[in-house]
């Protein structure tokens, strides 16, 4: 037996023409416009060329707009508008290979974990229903969120400068800091940003005054941590 596939992008869908026809149980329509509808219906053909009653018309439905949002540093929110017509939708990486999940009807949310400190993810959704998938959506990117930096110390003083090292705490090379300093641990101002290094040295400071410090890291999208611990230090006599 073979097979005949009527398509329309009609609603409701009126097609009388053969779109495909095929041996095989599986069929893979290409080239179809993003955001677009499609209608197909199937008829079996035996080997005296007589059609079988046609199907009923069934829908691939468009995917609608994905978005993410970072929740934490391991993890994204994907989300997106649900569209009428679907048994469920998939998400893949961007690249393609194999779906990362597959959800049921009327979702419009997922929650991907076990993801990698502030990097970047790029994913695509299908919708699927008895006939197969819809084309991707949009490609939808997200970084997860920074760690907060750890460990602030002083490792020295002089009369005008303070020099002051942290720990990345798992942060990927590349994660920018910023630096805030207060004369009395309350008023707080930035005194240095976008700092790749996990160390710095504030100049410019009176001698004999107690200044406090704390810092923190932001991702790539520019979503800024908590701040580190807090270290206060006197700067040195000005001889």
């Amino acid at each position: 037996a073979s097979y005949r596939i009527y398509r329309s992008t009609e609603n409701p869908p009126a097609s009388s023409a053969v779109y495909a026809s095929t041996s095989s149980t599986q069929f893979v329509d290409a080239g179809l416009a993003v955001d677009a509808t499609y209608y197909y219906r199937l008829s079996a053909v035996d080997q005296r060329g007589q059609e079988s009653v046609k199907t009923s018309w069934a829908a691939v439905p468009p995917s609608g707009g994905l978005s993410g949002s970072a929740i934490s540093n391991a993890s994204i929110l994907w989300l997106w508008q649900d569209v009428t017509g679907e048994t469920g939708y998939r998400l893949y990486s961007s690249t393609g290979g194999s779906p990362l999940v597959q959800l049921g009807a009327n979702s419009n949310t997922w929650l991907e974990t076990g993801l990698q400190v502030n990097t970047r993810y790029d994913r695509a959704l299908r919708a699927y229903d008895v006939l197969g998938e819809s084309p991707d959506s949009n490609i939808a990117s997200r970084y997860t969120l920074a760690n907060p930096p750890s460990g602030l110390v002083v490792l020295g003083v002089t009369e005008s400068s303070v020099a002051l090292e942290w720990q990345a705490n798992g942060n990927p090379a590349g994660t920018v800091y910023a630096l805030q300093r207060s004369l009395d641990g309350i008023a707080y101002g930035e005194v240095a940003s976008g700092l790749t290094a996990s160390s710095y040295t504030a100049a410019g400071l009176a001698s004999l005054t107690t200044y406090y410090f704390k810092v923190r890291a932001e991702n790539r999208e520019g979503v800024n941590t908590p701040f580190s611990n807090t270290v206060s230090t006197i700067t040195a006599i000005s001889l």
